[in-house]
């Protein structure tokens, strides 16, 4: 899992947009949080985002 960028409002972080195995995800902190620490995005029920929106 790789950061790719941050989304901080208030000194808080809103959102990320990581890289999990060549897919771009868009995730709340708290996803974050469970992907750094070794869960899966299918665990977590989300979805890549579409190649188009990439980036």
């Amino acid at each position: 899992m790789r950061i790719i960028s941050q989304r901080i409002a208030d000194g808080e972080v809103k959102s990320a947009r990581v890289r999990v195995e060549g897919e771009f995800y868009e995730v709340r902190p708290i996803d974050l949080a469970l992907l750094q620490k070794g869960r899966s995005p299918e665990w977590l029920g989300l979805e890549p985002i579409p190649e188009d929106e990439e980036i």
